[in-house]
């Protein structure tokens, strides 16, 4: 993606109640990614939506074969300059004049009713004036993220959460799990929760699927031989470190098998030094960035998810809407969700779990052994999940086929409905004080 122009810049007249989905920035991100399908599915259904970023930078590129509509640049909108990466402190000063800017666009464009997407914009959301309606998002794990947040962005979140969140209309969240473990409950008679799930647009997904993936590079040629794929931020909470060390443990009884690792984040330079500490050059390509991950997921003999955490784990649905077989650790929150719906949330497998649309794993511990010490349970239990589907054929197929099928349960048409009925919902019009 180019830079969007700043707000204001377009001059271009707007149209009375508009709603706004309000996110951090537009960085690589499966949160990033849902707010612009968001974004495009409210507009191609008649709704007048835009998006507000507070960041300005950092946007993900478009994936291959895709391209913006027309709408878009009167539709995306960035706030400020400031960098999504600064350090909590220098956001904090920078707090004042991004508020400004997102009172200014509220105004503005009339915006009546205010989606905002994960902590930070669901903050500014709930400390903004007037008579919007606040409908927040929560798109992680709330006790599994706000752990690993440092000291002072908790205590900025639970802070605003604490004082303001009487303020919100309705709090979504995209699994079950995170609704049950949400510390919060705002005021009575006002609020409501919903859990909407992430939707997958299966059809565009096989088509920008379809775009042929280069056999030129080591991980294009371990793709061509059918590799195992994870894709993700290579950042702790993804697990890709358990991940390598379970997949070398992997190799004595699969010693054909090859893994590919889509992503790039702070993690890349420690996992490479795993993956030749653990002899594993010619059996694990760490790929980088993919801006089409879906040829690689299509073209997967498995796909794998290592996540220690997870909101709603997009990558998972994604690999199963392609038909294909996967693997995940049974962490919180989504991928029993996902794989196995109707069992109770809160139930985490202690063994290799054979559930109705894909293998469930134990969750992994959260600690980065030596390359050389022994498997942990968790990474020798995910060895084990990946062990049983690639050394069944008839398995690896009726997983794929079951995932694809359990996949069309989350088509745009089907879920799209409920954010609609929010957003159509125009109680509270913009202007006025509370």
């Amino acid at each position: 993606m180019t830079r969007q122009r700043e707000f204001g810049s377009s001059g271009n007249p707007v149209a009375p109640g508009r709603i706004a989905i309000l996110i951090a920035s537009l960085r690589i991100g499966g949160a990033e990614r849902f707010a612009l399908r968001l974004l495009g599915a409210l507009n191609d259904r008649g709704v007048d939506a835009i998006l507000l970023v507070l960041d300005g930078n950092h946007e993900m590129p478009l994936a291959v074969g895709e391209s913006k509509p027309p709408w878009w640049a009167d539709r995306v909108f960035h706030l400020t300059q400031s960098d999504v990466y600064w350090s909590t402190p220098r956001k904090v000063l920078h707090l004042p004049r991004v508020w400004i800017r997102l009172q200014q666009a509220l105004r503005r464009h009339r915006v009546h009713t205010l989606i905002s997407l994960m902590e930070r914009a669901n903050a500014f959301s709930l400390a903004s004036l007037g008579g919007v309606r606040r409908i927040l998002s929560v798109r992680s794990h709330p006790t599994e993220a706000f752990a690993r947040k440092d000291a002072l962005k908790r205590l900025l979140v639970t802070g605003s959460y604490n004082a303001l969140i009487g303020r919100a209309d309705c709090i979504v969240f995209n699994s079950h799990e995170a609704e049950a473990t949400f510390p919060w409950r705002p005021r009575p008679g006002r609020s409501t929760h919903a859990v909407i799930h992430n939707f997958c647009d299966l059809e565009h997904l096989r088509e920008v699927a379809g775009a042929p993936v280069s056999s030129d590079t080591p991980a294009g040629a371990a793709l061509a031989a059918g590799a195992v794929v994870a894709c993700g931020r290579l950042s702790r909470e993804k697990g890709h470190w358990q991940l390598i060390r379970a997949f070398s443990v992997l190799l004595q009884t699969q010693p054909d098998a090859r893994l590919v690792i889509l992503g790039e984040g702070p993690m890349e330079e420690p996992l490479r030094e795993l993956v030749h500490a653990r002899g594993l050059a010619n059996q694990v390509q760490l790929a980088g960035f993919a801006a089409n991950p879906f040829s690689w997921l299509a073209r997967a003999r498995l796909v794998v998810q290592s996540s220690l955490w997870e909101g709603f784990p997009n990558t998972l649905l994604e690999a199963m809407a392609l038909g294909r077989p996967v693997v995940s650790t049974d962490c919180s929150s989504g991928p029993r969700e996902l794989l196995a719906p109707g069992t109770p949330v809160q139930i985490k497998t202690r063994e290799v779990e054979q559930a109705p649309f894909g293998i469930l794993t134990p969750p992994l511990e959260d600690q980065l052994l030596p390359a050389e010490a022994p498997l942990s349970t968790g990474e020798a239990m995910l060895a084990r999940g990946m062990a049983t589907v690639l050394g069944d054929a008839t398995l690896s197929r009726h997983l794929g086929r079951a995932a694809q099928q359990r996949a069309r349960e989350f088509a745009p048409e089907k879920l799209m409905g409920q954010w609609l009925a929010l957003a159509s919902n125009q109680a509270g019009g913009p202007g006025g004080a509370e």
